[in-house]
């Protein structure tokens, strides 16, 4: 099921982020995400459990994706793409940065339907680069 995360979740989102991210949010920031009515937070559940999580802006008709990710041992299973598609039926267009070193995750987001539309050079410092990608409806 597909529902927006409240306060209730953030331990499940802390231990997804430290699953998938070196640079994992502090707990702390997971709150300040949830009280920030600019920040849209879906997440995809069985039961009370958490799968997968999505944290963006809301940019009124278009949405920053700051971060996706799903437990371990749910990858592979199309739970980040049916998140993804919940919000994408609500925005005309869907943006993000990713490293360009991150080969797995830009497939990904090429297999959701993104284009590249630009890069910025040492984005991440250590002359590590980011793509620009991006996601409209046709």
């Amino acid at each position: 099921m597909i529902k927006k995360i409240d306060k209730n979740n953030v331990a499940q989102i802390y231990e997804i982020e430290k699953e998938n991210f070196k640079d994992s949010e502090q707990y702390k920031n997971i709150e300040f995400l949830l009280d920030n009515k600019n920040y849209l937070i879906v997440g995809n559940f069985i039961k009370d459990k958490l799968i997968s999580y999505i944290i963006g802006i809301d940019l009124n008709e278009e949405y920053e994706l700051l971060k996706i990710a799903t437990r371990e041992e749910y990858k592979n299973k199309k739970f980040a793409t049916n998140l993804f598609n919940h919000i994408a039926k609500q925005y005309k267009k869907i943006f993000l940065e990713v490293n360009k070193n991150n080969s797995i995750a830009i497939k990904f987001y090429k297999s959701l339907g993104f284009s590249k539309i630009g890069e910025r050079k040492n984005y991440y410092g250590n002359n590590e680069d980011a793509i620009n990608l991006v996601f409209e409806h046709h």
